[in-house]
C-alpha cells in the first residue's frame, strides 16, 4: 500500500487538491499514528506503509513534504 500512496502523491504534482488531500488525509494521520500508537504491530504496520516515501527522502521534493508534514507533529508531541 505505501507504494500505491507514493505513487499517487508524485503522480498528482499537476493536481494540487489532490496532493493536499493525500498529505492531510492520508500520510500526515499515518505519520501522526506513527508517533502516538501504543501497540507495536500497529506501529511496524504503518512504518511499513510509509517506508517508500522515507526511502525516497534523498529527493528534494519528498524531503520538503516529509519536513512540512512531520514538523507540526513533532512538535506538538514535545510539548
Amino acid at each position: 500500500y505505501g507504494e500505491i500512496y507514493f505513487r499517487a502523491w508524485r503522480d498528482s504534482s499537476e493536481v494540487p487538491d489532490i496532493r493536499t488531500t493525500i498529505e492531510d488525509d492520508a500520510l500526515q494521520e499515518m505519520m501522526f499514528a506513527l508517533l502516538h500508537v501504543s501497540r507495536p504491530a500497529m506501529s511496524r504496520s504503518i512504518k511499513t506503509v510509509l517506508t517508500p516515501l522515507h526511502d525516497a527522502k534523498k529527493t528534494p521534493e519528498v524531503e520538503t513534504m516529509l519536513h512540512r508534514m512531520y514538523s507540526p507533529i513533532l512538535w506538538r508531541a514535545l510539548s
